[in-house]
Order: structure tokens, then sequence, then C-alpha cells
């Protein structure tokens, strides 16, 4: 039989019927990323002494302490680069998506500096380092690691598709209609393999299987072959059987790949299951990493918020109280994370206090609203105490809004994938809120556009999406024509 595939221009078995040879360019696939680790470290410490040389020179005429400029720059550099390797984030198949690649390394830079920032504050380390040289040094890194991150980016394309990335080599097995499917070889060469030759797999036992395995064989002792790789149907499960116990014979690993009805599924991440695997078919919105830095953003925030606010929000709650009667703060039960209730603080902007099975959502012109519960509406400032709940872990600054028990029920029973809005904590403002979608919701046709936004922020969450959704809200708050 031929071994190789040579009518189909366009296969994976026409482009690599044998290897390259090497070339003192080629760089091995895993080496991409430990050169990324050595060129982010090497980076932040160059930075962190260009930074206090450059602010102290032009400021005081004098270079400042080298020796703590460097010794912080290892200390940053070398949590940097271990937050990034935890995080998945030197692999090389990381940077194909490179959008993302470059928003979670900012959000990493971002936590791992702030971090560095409050330590030496709390231990009173910071004397060597002025507010211009951390304000110069986290700017210039923001713009350095960004700009890392996109040419890293594109010459890791460059090399997949010119070759100059060297992968293990290896040999595929393959049905006809595999070796033809062009999203292979991609798939392939992401995950850092090259395909050296080609084999058709028979479709039935016979002696075209003894002349198969003798020439892989013949391929396996005549190059340096790492990996032998089985791409042929799992449908037929005596055939893929007697396949795999006939290639025991070769002395390399040999891997079964999924075929492409199972391949879409088996792309996501594994985990062991006793002796077999399981396939995570739905990841979590928010990775690990992803919820530390978001939660860490929250405290800070929050913390500092309430203390600065803190005047404002005396002046606010005594107006309350010389308006009309009742508490300042209104209390009502909200669902938040995975459909637990919580109860969310506000100001009290209305007569009433419905907290049941039946709420009344305002609308305009409503008599129940106080008039300094009008103001209060129409800034945004009646939502400032839930702070609180940030603080207490019920809510996140950016957040799908949170909706009484009473519409989440009902909203539940007419949108089918309203729930979905609860795969995250939700947030004083939110992707819905700043793109006009706030108020009442009289309509069921308003309350799915708000669920569209909310479920592609969730979709799509990073930091640097929460800092521009923050940033929208302010502006809004100051120019607020709809509230009420």
């Amino acid at each position: 039989m031929r071994a190789e595939l040579t009518n189909a221009p366009d296969t994976i078995a026409a482009r690599a019927v044998a290897f390259r040879r090497k070339s003192w360019l080629d760089i091995n696939y895993q080496e991409f990323g430990w050169a990324l680790l050595f060129c982010d470290f090497s980076l932040i410490v160059v930075l962190s002494i260009s930074s206090g040389v450059a602010y102290h020179g032009s400021a005081f005429g004098m270079p400042g302490d080298l020796e703590a400029y460097v010794g912080a720059g290892f200390v940053v550099g070398g949590f940097f680069v271990a937050c990034q390797k935890a995080s998945g984030l030197y692999d090389p198949i990381s940077l194909i998506e490179r959008s993302r690649c470059i928003t979670r390394t900012v959000a990493v830079w971002a936590f791992v500096f702030t971090f560095f920032a409050t330590a030496a504050f709390l231990l009173k380390i910071t004397d060597s380092f002025s507010r211009g040289t951390m304000i110069l040094w986290f700017a210039s890194g923001l713009v350095a690691i960004s700009g890392t991150r996109e040419l890293a980016a594109r010459l890791f394309a460059q090399g997949l598709e010119n070759g100059a990335l060297q992968g293990r080599r290896v040999l595929a097995i393959c049905d006809p209609e595999e070796a033809a499917d062009p999203d292979l070889e991609r798939l392939l060469r992401r995950v850092g393999y090259e395909v050296g030759r080609v084999f058709v797999a028979p479709k039935h036992d016979g002696s075209q299987w003894l002349s198969l395995i003798e020439e892989v064989r013949k391929a396996v002792r005549g190059q340096d072959v790492a990996e032998v790789l089985v791409c042929v149907s799992w449908h037929q499960k005596a055939r893929v059987d007697a396949l795999v116990s006939a290639l025991r014979i070769l002395p390399v690993p040999v891997r079964l790949i999924p075929d492409r009805e199972l391949r879409p599924f088996l792309s996501e991440s594994l985990m062991r299951v006793g002796a077999t695997f399981g396939v995570e078919v739905q990841r979590a919105p928010l990775t690990r990493a992803e919820c530390v830095i978001k939660r860490a953003f929250d405290l800070a925030c929050a913390s500092v918020g309430l203390m600065m606010l803190l005047p404002l929000l005396g002046v606010v709650a005594l107006a309350i109280k010389l308006d009309s009667r009742g508490p300042v703060l209104f209390r009502q039960y909200r669902t938040g994370f995975n459909g637990r209730t919580f109860s969310i603080y506000k100001f009290r902007t209305m007569t009433t206090m419905e907290n049941g099975s039946q709420v009344r959502q305002a609308t305009r012109n409503d008599a129940r609203i106080t008039r300094v519960g009008r103001m209060l509406r129409c800034t945004s400032i009646d939502e400032l105490p839930q702070l609180l709940n940030v603080l207490a872990g019920h809510m996140s600054l950016v957040g799908p809004r949170p909706h009484a028990v009473a519409h989440d029920d009902h909203y539940s029973e007419v949108i089918a994938d309203y729930a979905m809005r609860q795969h995250v904590k939700p947030g004083i403002t939110g992707w819905a809120q700043v793109n006009g979608l706030r108020g009442e919701t009289a309509e069921v046709d308003l309350m799915r556009r708000r669920v569209e936004h909310d479920l592609w922020y969730i979709s799509n969450w990073s930091f640097a999406l929460d800092i521009k959704i923050i940033i929208r809200t302010c502006v809004q708050c100051l120019n607020s024509k709809d509230a009420y």
C-alpha cells in the first residue's frame, strides 16, 4: 500500500512527507515559552532600574538607590513570572488567543504591582521609591509587557506558519478523511507536533496491516521520531484495538488522537476520574487566578471608596432622615452568585419597603419616590451602600445587576438563559447598564436585551473590561438623563 497521500495538495500528508532539516535558526516549540519568561523577568528588572534613575535624575539630579531598584526588580519580576507560569500564560498555545493573552497578562501585572506596592507600604520600605518612581515603573511596565505579548504572538504565529518553530517529530496513521482535514494539521502544529509522514490506515484487517506496520517500523528506525499519532475513527473499537496492539512493537510512545466527532469536546480541559478521565465541556467564566484578581480589586476599591465617601454618606443619611419617615438604608433580598440570596443595601429613596413575593418596579414620576430619593436615584448615589455588599463578598463592583427575588422567579420562566447571569457575582454596575439598559424593564424584550449584554460580559470578562465599565459608569452618573 502507499504510505503517504500524494493526491491531496491541501492535506497534512501532502505537505509533510519528510522531516525538514534542522537549522541553527530553529527554535524548539517548548523553548519559546521559557524564552518569553526570561524576557519578561529581564524587562521588569531593567524597567525598575531605569524608572528610578530617570525619575530621580530628572527631579533631584541624582540616580537614587540602585541596589533598591535592582532588588525590587528581582522581587516583582520573580513574582510576576511565577504567577504567569502558574496561570499557563507561558504555554505557547496561550499566544494563539492574542487579545485574551494580553488582557490576562496585564491583569497579572496590575495584581503583582499592587501587591508589591501595598506590601512595601505596610513594611515601610518605600523610602527609596517615590510615588513618581512607582507610577513610572507601573506605566512603563504596562506598555512594555503588552507590547512584548503582541510581538511574541506575532512571532509565534509566523513561526507556526513558516516552520521556524521546531516541534516534536511525529509520524501519523490516519484515515483518509482525517488526513484530508486541514484543521487537524493546525491542531497538531498548535500543540507542538511536527508531522513528518502520514500513513493511511487500512479499513479492514489483512495483509495491509502487516505492510503498514512494517512501513511505520522502518520510518521510526530511520528517522528521529518522538511519537506516533493514531488519527482514526473511534466508532470501530475492534479496528482501533487491533491497530494499537500491532503498534506495541515500536520503541516510541503511541498516542490515540480523538476523531473529528469527539475532538470539539476533548479540546477542553481534562481531569482524572479514577482510571479514566472527565471532559470539561463548560468552563467556569473566571479562572481561579482571575477570581483572585477581581476579588482583590473589589476589596481595594470598596475599602478606599467607603473611606473617601464617608462624609458624603453621612450627609445623605441626614437628608433622608429629615425628608421622610423610615430607615436610612433600604434592604431587599436579591439573587446572587449561583442562585444564593442576600440582602442588598441601598439608601432609601421611596416611602415603601417592598421585599416580598410582589415587588413593583419604580417608574417615571413614581409617587412613592421621595424628594431626596429622586435626586439620589438620578445621580445613582443611592447605590453607594452596596460597597458594603462588595466587602462582604455578596457582590462585585462590576457584574450583572441583581434583581429582586420575585423578578428573578418571573423572568427565569420566560427567558431561557436568564439563570446564566448568576454564573458570576452580581455587580453595582454592569455592561448592560453602561449600554443604556438601566431602570425599569416594563417589557420582556428589554429584560432579554439586558440578559444578552450580561451573558456577553460573562463570556468576555477581562480586568480591562471592568475598568472600562467603571469609567463609563462614572461618566454616565455625571450626565444622567434616563435615571429615575
